[in-house]
């Protein structure tokens, strides 16, 4: 009908940025699909993060048609994604991790959501996992430090107990995926394997703050698009598949989750620096 004639209307004014670190296998599928999809870019960035795996010779003779940027060393998701958007080009930049999968419409429907929607920063998709249930960190609330505490709180024992299914539906009550996972919502923060920024406002902003080297550069990056009057949104009418591979050991990412929820409170909350 007529949205599929708008979609098709669509100028691809945006650049996709894909991150990769020692995930060959992942990002051959991850970029496939990007080369695949109905919508093409201005320019696919992918940066890879001093992986040691041939990531980097793979992407570069099986996509040549993508711009390939290399760390000389290993400095995390956080300024892997700044790297990448210095060299986007269009309105919006789509993110993307080497474990997520678009789908054909995917990048035409998030832009087509971001050219309607002039008060959104910030648009995140659903997820689907391989094991097809809920992912808790979809998306969520921020709103204040009581909330704010008890999910950060699941969000912890998670990392501990990664398997654990009674912490994974106690943390489902604590944030919206439990309740409302398929309404177009205001949220506080979307996940950052894949969502669409505003180019303008980001470059502006100076990009994600590499003082979070993983985990909360996304909820950073909404607190301080919405101070200047940009919402961020969840869209469950566009979705992802997400393999979920995790190339950083569970000791290093526990570690870097707690430097950043400190680092997190302590600049949002209590105004340190």
């Amino acid at each position: 009908g007529e949205r599929d004639r708008n979609l098709k209307n669509i100028m691809p004014d945006f650049s996709v940025v894909v991150i990769n670190y020692n995930g060959k296998e992942f990002l051959r599928r991850s970029l496939t699909c990007v080369r695949e999809s109905g919508l093409s870019p201005l320019r696919v960035v992918v940066v890879d993060d001093a992986s040691t795996d041939g990531s980097d010779k793979m992407a570069r003779s099986e996509f040549p048609e993508f711009l390939l940027l290399r760390h000389e060393e290993n400095r995390g998701p956080t300024a892997a994604r700044n790297t990448g958007a210095r060299e986007a080009r269009g309105k919006y930049i789509i993110f993307l991790d080497n474990d997520v999968l678009v789908r054909e419409n995917t990048f035409e429907t998030l832009i087509h959501f971001m050219e309607t929607h002039p008060e959104a920063g910030i648009c995140g998709p659903k997820f689907k996992p391989e094991k097809g249930e809920k992912i808790w960190w979809n998306m969520g609330y921020d709103p204040n430090i009581f909330r704010a505490t008890i999910g950060r709180l699941f969000g912890f024992l998670l990392i501990i107990f990664p398997d654990s299914k009674n912490i994974k539906n106690a943390s489902m009550r604590f944030s919206l995926n439990y309740w409302d996972y398929d309404y177009l919502l205001e949220v506080g923060w979307v996940g950052e394997a894949c969502n669409t920024v505003r180019r303008d406002i980001f470059d502006q902003m100076g990009g994600f703050d590499e003082q979070f080297v993983m985990f909360h550069e996304g909820p950073d990056l909404s607190r301080r698009m919405g101070k200047k009057g940009f919402k961020t949104y969840f869209n469950p009418d566009v979705e992802v598949d997400l393999l979920e591979s995790h190339t950083h050991s569970s000791s290093k990412r526990r570690t870097l989750f707690i430097k950043s929820t400190v680092l997190f409170y302590r600049k949002h909350y209590f105004n340190l620096k």
